[in-house]
């Protein structure tokens, strides 16, 4: 009896033991999992630029790269670099002092990854590289101040060639190639190993920017935008000449003489202005659109600027107005009203026959309407509207259905 006990827990002990082993496995199992999932050997895919001097800027593209900076180790040979940057894709080096020609290895969580290609460790001055331009749009009427900064640069003004809006073309074997015809030479204002500072020149357009430096040529990589003048809005629709109006837009130049203002193809005088506002005093013009022009780039006001109208006559001098309804309507006579200064867009002219409004008017020009007698119309005077601006013919015309 006392040995049945002693078997007994000794199997119950047993059963314990197998139930505790199998959770630690399952636990360690788990453990591996997400190991697997959570670690990923880094690889190394391409070296940018595969040779360079001591110093040189060096972009390594991968992936399982580390997103912390400090938990990534590049060595050129056995010679540790210096990380400026480091995402999970690409991590950025200068090449370290003592550097031999070799393999760039990436180490992470200690695994290590070897280029595919062997970096060469040139000797003279490192090759200057551009990191970012600031801004990426400007205006060339007023000489944008732009930075670009990068590293390895040339102290001396001198040294730098800097052009905007440059273009590409293809060379004879089909490759992109830099249009020399193309670009406008921009003036460097200072220059430090880290920093160059220029302005947009008067003639740029949209482009690359591209900077020499003695016999390197580096390309930024991206198009500086010089966006042309756009006309919104001017807050009088008419006026006479000597009044000053409000036009709204933008990228106007800050210097009111950089802006040409016409009315109607006339110059006008721009009395002060703003990124995007003006002031402009009317000219002795007509009737017509408003137009600007910035450093060669031009917009025009959709919506036309109106002087003060006239109407000088009308012929016929009588006729029949419209009847009808509907379906049996009958249109009258087609009346051609002379005058100036009226709108080249019907819908701008209103013309009444006595207070009778028209409503099919076929043409309209800056000295001329031509209207259908409206239904309802009356012996009685011609009235044009423009603008809120009402002008009376001196005549009646007669209507004789």
């Amino acid at each position: 009896m006392i040995k049945f006990k002693i078997m007994k827990k000794t199997y119950t002990n047993y059963r314990l033991s197998m139930v505790l082993l199998f959770f630690v496995a399952l636990l360690n199992l788990q453990a591996c999992k997400d190991a697997t999932e959570t670690t990923s050997i880094p690889r190394v895919l391409e070296v940018n630029p595969v040779e360079g001097a001591v110093g040189t800027f060096v972009s390594i593209s991968g992936e399982f790269f580390s997103a912390t900076k400090d938990n990534n180790k590049v060595t050129f040979g056995s010679v540790e670099a210096k990380i400026i940057d480091a995402n999970k894709t690409t991590i950025t080096v200068f090449v370290p002092a003592g550097a031999t020609t070799g393999t760039v290895n990436v180490s992470v969580n200690s695994y290590v990854s070897k280029s595919d290609v062997t970096f060469k460790v040139t000797t003279g001055l490192p090759k200057p590289y551009i990191l970012s331009i600031d801004p990426s749009t400007g205006s060339s009427a007023d000489g944008t101040e732009v930075k670009i900064s990068g590293y390895n640069f040339s102290i001396n003004k001198a040294d730098y060639i800097v052009k905007f809006g440059v273009e590409y073309m293809k060379d004879k074997n089909g490759k992109d190639m830099i249009d020399p015809k193309s670009g406008v030479l921009a003036t460097v204002t200072s220059a430090s190993a880290g920093l160059i500072v220029t302005s947009v020149p008067k003639g740029t357009r949209n482009g690359n920017v591209i900077v020499f430096i003695a016999s390197d040529t580096l390309d930024i990589g991206f198009n500086f935008k010089v966006p042309g003048p756009t006309l919104e809005s001017v807050i009088a629709k008419s006026g006479i000449a000597g009044a000053t109006v409000q036009i709204n837009g933008s990228a106007f130049s800050k210097t009111p003489s950089n802006n040409i203002v016409k009315f109607n193809e006339v110059l006008a005088t721009v009395l002060s202005s703003t990124k995007d506002m003006l002031v402009a005093q009317v000219p002795e013009s007509t009737t017509g659109k408003i137009s600007i022009s910035v450093d060669g780039q031009s917009d025009t006001l959709k919506n036309e600027f109106t002087f003060p109208h006239t109407i000088t006559g009308f012929n016929p001098p009588s006729g029949k107005a419209t009847v009808g309804t509907d379906k049996n309507e009958v249109p009258g006579d087609a009346v051609t009203i002379s005058g100036t200064n009226f709108s080249s867009s019907s819908e701008m002219n209103e013309v009444y026959f006595g207070d009778v409004k028209a409503t099919n008017i076929e043409s309209s020009t800056h000295g001329s309407i031509k209207v259908i007698v409206p239904l309802g119309a009356k012996t009685g005077k011609i009235s044009v509207v423009i603008n809120g601006l009402k002008k009376v013919s001196a005549a009646d015309f007669i209507v004789n259905n």
